[in-house]
Formats: C-alpha cells, sequence, structure tokens
C-alpha cells in the first residue's frame, strides 16, 4: 500500500468510493487516470477518486473525504477497503510491513536490494551535483580568463578543468540514471513479492487474516 490511503465516504447509506490496483491499471479509466496523474503516489488520492468516478459534480462531497496511513489495524479502513486489500485487489499499488507476522527471505532480500539502489542513487546524484559546480566554476573562469589581455594560459587550464568537469557531469548523471532504474526495479520486484507472501493468510498478522 502506499504510505497514505484515501477515499471518499458519501450518501445516506454511507457509500464509499476508493481506488485499487485493478481500477487503475485494469480498466481505461484508470489508464486515462494515469495520463492525468504525474506521479504514482497519487493514483489513490482523492483528486483522483474524484476524476476517475466523476464526485467534482456532487456538491458538499469534501466534508466527506478521508484518509489513514495507519495499517496496523484493519479497523481503520471501510469495510469495502479491508475487503479489497485482504483479496489482494490493491497489488501494484505499494505495500506496508504492518500487514505481515513478518517478512520472508525473499522480501528481506528485495528490501535489501531496494535500499542498496536507494544508495546508490544518492551517490550518483551528489556526485552530479559536485560535477556540476566544477562545471560552472570551470566556465565562468574560462569566460573571465578570455576577456583577459594576457589569458592564454589561464584559458588553456580553465578550459581544461571546464572539459574534465563536463565529462564528470555526463559520468555522474549516466549512473544517476542507471541507479534510479535499478530502485525502480528493486521497488516493483519488493512490491511483487509482498503480494505473493500476503496471499499466504497465515503470513498476515492475525488481525488481516
Amino acid at each position: 500500500m502506499c504510505n497514505r490511503y484515501s477515499w471518499i465516504e458519501a450518501g445516506k447509506d454511507g457509500v464509499v468510493w476508493f481506488l485499487t490496483g485493478e481500477d487503475i491499471y485494469n480498466t481505461s479509466y484508470g489508464k486515462e487516470l494515469q495520463q492525468y496523474s504525474q506521479r504514482e503516489e497519487d493514483y489513490i488520492g482523492h483528486g483522483a477518486i474524484h476524476l476517475y468516478y466523476g464526485l467534482p459534480f456532487i456538491p458538499g462531497l469534501k466534508n466527506h473525504e478521508k484518509e489513514c496511513s495507519d495499517f496496523s489495524t484493519p479497523d481503520n479502513f471501510p469495510d469495502e477497503i479491508v475487503s479489497a486489500i485482504k483479496s489482494g485487489k490493491m497489488r501494484k499499488l505499494g505495500f506496508d510491513k504492518n500487514l505481515l507476522e513478518m517478512l520472508s527471505k525473499r522480501a528481506l532480500k528485495s528490501m535489501s536490494e531496494i535500499i542498496e539502489a536507494r544508495d546508490a542513487y544518492i551517490e550518483a546524484e551528489n556526485t552530479y551535483i559536485k560535477a556540476r559546480r566544477v562545471f560552472i566554476k570551470a566556465s565562468e573562469a574560462c569566460d573571465e580568463a578570455s576577456e583577459a589581455s594576457e589569458a592564454s594560459e589561464v584559458y588553456a587550464k580553465a578550459y581544461e578543468a571546464y572539459i574534465e568537469a563536463n565529462k564528470n557531469c555526463d559520468k555522474a548523471d549516466k549512473n544517476y540514471d542507471k541507479a534510479v532504474e535499478v530502485y525502480n526495479k528493486a521497488c516493483k520486484a519488493h512490491n511483487d513479492n509482498f503480494w505473493d507472501i500476503f496471499a499466504i493468510k497465515n503470513n498476515r498478522k492475525k488481525c488481516w487474516r
């Protein structure tokens, strides 16, 4: 599950509107929603629910918007959402470790891969930022040196630093992109593993069986 899950309650009968992974990834409306939403985190937000069901036309609905980030007990959610979680309809929408009694070795391995990929992602990003700063300083030095009367040697050194910084910047940028790709794959693998594990009732916390 995503860190925070949203739904809308309305009507005398307490109708609950919410979105599942099946709604988002396996329906034509869901595909339109993916094009509209810029981030996956927004797929199950209140705005997405309004858009999917055409709810903006219902007056006073804002007061019935609900959300929760505590998955330690199903009592925090409407019965309809609890049923959807238990039946695996939230697959592809992330996960929450509070649903499981304990993580399996396969889940722990994929969690480790996520952490490693995230660290590589951060390191590549920091390298890129540093290289970019050197690149900018070298570029400014080139401009200053080219305007000086006796600047050939200074300009040559500045230009050399400029080229080196540019190479480092490009290299860090590529490493950054690779780290992001690895991170996203690890997240997907962990997500898929989680729901496979959750499908076995004995792996769940007792309150979620």
